[in-house]
């Protein structure tokens, strides 16, 4: 009886130990080392990539809007290559964010058209964390639908709602 309850408690003490944190550092698996390893990539990529760069290396800030994608090398990350319409549309939406922030910080809402466009962009965002959740599948999926049928709720009610929005 003791010499059972001795063996189940070692196996479980030996199981917690493994999986735990100490267990993780210790005997890091294969997808924590690929992890690790991904880390460090981006991390010397970032302190190598200035955030504002010149005409011949062009920097973070430069890269996203000249509509360049960060890839996966073999050793390091590095910037693709140019894409004009992913330039244009990242360029459109920054222009429009900052005019709208500009807006809102100047309490401008001709015909309540600053309102308007806030609550789109509210919804788009929403609409953005709800469909993400739903993607991920599994019990993500359940949470990311009660995310987008709270948000679809709280869009036509008026007042002080719970949740989204």
């Amino acid at each position: 009886m003791i010499a059972n309850s001795l063996a189940k408690f070692a196996r479980r003490f030996g199981s917690a130990l493994a999986e735990g944190p100490v267990g993780r550092t210790v005997m890091p698996g294969p997808l924590e080392l690929f992890q690790a390893e991904q880390k460090g990539k981006l991390s010397r990529f970032l302190t190598k990539s200035p955030v504002m760069g010149s005409a011949e290396k062009p920097g973070l800030i430069d890269s996203y809007f000249s509509g360049r994608n960060m890839v996966n090398g073999k050793e390091d990350f590095a910037f693709g290559e140019a894409d004009a319409a992913l330039a244009k549309r990242r360029t459109r939406g920054a222009y429009a964010i900052g005019g709208l922030l500009v807006a809102n910080t100047l309490g401008i809402d001709p015909f309540g058209a600053t309102s308007g466009v806030n609550n789109l962009a509210m919804l788009g965002a929403h609409a953005t964390v709800g469909s993400s959740l739903y993607a991920m599948g599994g019990k993500s999926r359940v949470a990311g639908m009660a995310y987008l049928g709270a948000a679809a709720l709280n869009t036509f009610r008026s007042g002080d709602n719970a949740g989204p929005m």
